[in-house]
């Protein structure tokens, strides 16, 4: 599978990430819950593992049941980052603390 790497610096790709039904945006921050591992939109004010930062989504996709995917961890351009994560509803402030929390989860935002 090939994969546009404009925002990519060095990471580290799983492809058959299990994610959980949804719209993804390239660059969207995902949590993954900690009960069944199925990765889903990162949501702060979530809980059950949605709410830490897990990964990154490497394609943009539409999946109208749970699906195989394609998911990062790693470099990545900050800016690619950012604007996806604020094309979601609600849109993630990518700040300091985001930032911390990514890099605790192996994403580095350059």
């Amino acid at each position: 599978m090939d994969y546009r790497t404009d925002f990519f610096q060095r990471a580290v790709v799983m492809n058959g990430a299990q994610l959980a039904a949804g719209t993804y945006k390239r660059g969207q921050l995902l949590g993954c819950t900690d009960a069944t591992g199925v990765f889903g939109p990162f949501n702060a004010s979530g809980s059950g593992g949605i709410e830490k930062v897990a990964a990154v989504c490497v394609n943009d996709a539409v999946l109208a049941d749970a699906g195989n995917g394609a998911i990062a961890v790693g470099e990545f351009e900050r800016e690619g980052i950012v604007a996806a994560n604020d094309a979601v509803t609600p849109p993630i402030n990518v700040d300091a603390a985001l930032i911390a929390q990514c890099f605790k989860a192996g994403i580095i935002l350059n």
